[in-house]
């Protein structure tokens, strides 16, 4: 493979700005109650607040991607990085690339030995997710095609096309 670079773009989720605006409508219900002794105020607290919070959170993310141009995924001759998530497969590491499991709407990814990548992330539970991910539907990572730009059929194919060819050039090496 010639060295080549493809940049896939994130893909405007009308979805999530929508969900927050519903959410962010449920914070004057907050004023509206009276007595604060009530469930209500707790499951106020404990559940819309977060929901919310989480959901800006998502919203920012996404308009990080949006207004400053920078790909989702970068695709070269020797790694899948993978912007959104901050993180980087290295191409001879993965053991397969499938279509998900749930309606197709997401990309798995499967390594060879999902340990290396799991111990260097830092936050524990994080890990414990992964580790069931694997368990469960035997890939490791996910990439929703519901944020790149494109058709998924073509964006699957240049994914696997790089995958193809690296495991090529690492059978040429050895």
């Amino acid at each position: 493979m010639n060295k080549m670079t493809t940049h896939l773009y994130f893909k405007p989720l009308p979805v999530f700005g929508l969900l927050y605006v519903v959410m962010m409508l449920y914070v004057p219900i907050f004023f509206l109650i009276r007595d604060f002794t009530d469930y209500k105020v707790f499951i106020f607290l404990f559940f819309v607040i977060p929901i919310t919070l989480w959901f800006s959170f998502i919203e920012l993310r996404i308009l990080f991607f949006l207004f400053k141009k920078i790909p989702v995924l970068i695709l070269n001759e020797t790694q899948l990085i993978d912007n959104f998530n901050n993180r980087k497969i290295n191409w001879i590491d993965i053991l397969e690339i499938r279509d998900g499991d749930l309606k197709s709407r997401y990309l798995s990814i499967a390594l060879k030995d999902p340990a290396i990548y799991i111990n260097k992330m830092k936050n524990g539970f994080i890990k414990k997710l992964y580790r069931l991910n694997t368990k469960l539907f035997k890939a490791t990572f996910t990439i929703h095609f519901d944020i790149l730009k494109g058709n998924k059929e073509e964006n699957l194919k240049q994914i696997t096309a790089y995958w193809h060819n690296a495991s090529l050039l690492q059978n040429l090496k050895n």
